[in-house]
């Protein structure tokens, strides 16, 4: 399982003092930090160093916080996400939500608070990049191991009995209020074709959205017979670039 000492940590945050005193400390915790003070600034120091964990300020002086992330999600569908604000924002909570973050952080940050979200969330980095094993056999019970493996199971023959082609792996994580399936490689031979030409990107987006809106319901049974919850749909997003789409449920037990 990865570890926080282990990641590259993007922190952003316009104002000095805070960006300054808060780097400080997570400096010693994590593999390695950089900082910027803007969103232009944090796309380029995102390109360059390619981080795995990302803490985002949703006031910047040049552009809004969602608006990085929404480019960020765009070029990796694995990076976690922690956004902070000076206030609660319960719109803005509900399309970071959609985005995929890991946490929301109310100002002035608790570093102690901070950090032990960084390291949950670099947990669940190692669940869903590929780069860890998906599970750790201290960090859940047999059963819901056991449970995973049935939705992994079934979620793969639903995708090959629905497009005629199977993924190549896919990963199924039962989190706290939460499950994340991700497929990967789970594109059709026509699909593939188009992706050579970067046009038809977001064609292929909203048709993989549009897919996995025709077989909504019979992905929502198959978590609601095998998990013996209710699951509803929060997100799902695609990286056509990497054939990665990523589906995030809440339960209700």
């Amino acid at each position: 399982m990865a570890s926080l000492n282990a990641l590259k940590l993007l922190y952003i945050e316009d104002d000095k003092n805070t960006r300054e005193s808060l780097s400080y400390y997570l400096k010693k915790r994590t593999g390695k930090l950089i900082s910027a003070a803007t969103g232009v600034e944090a796309l380029s120091q995102y390109y360059l160093h390619e981080p795995e964990l990302l803490v985002v300020d949703l006031l910047l002086p040049d552009m809004n916080g969602i608006d990085v992330i929404k480019e960020v999600r765009q070029a990796n569908i694995d990076c976690r996400i922690i956004i902070t604000s000076s206030v609660e924002d319960t719109d803005v909570i509900l399309k970071s939500v959609d985005l995929g973050i890991d946490g929301y952080i109310i100002k002035p940050i608790n570093p102690k608070v901070l950090v032990d979200k960084l390291e949950a969330s670099a947990a669940l980095y190692a669940v869903h990049s590929g780069r860890g094993p998906s599970l750790d056999a201290s960090s859940m019970s047999d059963e819901k191991r056991l449970k995973e493996a049935a939705i992994k199971k079934e979620f793969l023959d639903l995708i090959k009995k629905k497009a005629g082609r199977g993924a190549r792996d896919v990963t199924v994580a039962w989190l706290p209020g939460t499950i994340e399936i991700v497929s990967y490689d789970a594109y059709t031979a026509i699909e593939k074709t188009m992706l050579g030409n970067v046009r038809n990107f977001s064609s292929l987006e909203q048709f993989r959205q549009l897919f996995y809106k025709t077989i909504l319901p019979d992905i929502e049974e198959i978590i609601s017979r095998t998990a013996a919850c209710k699951a509803e749909l929060v997100s799902a997003r695609t990286n056509v670039q990497k054939q990665v789409d990523k589906l995030v449920f809440k339960i209700f037990l």
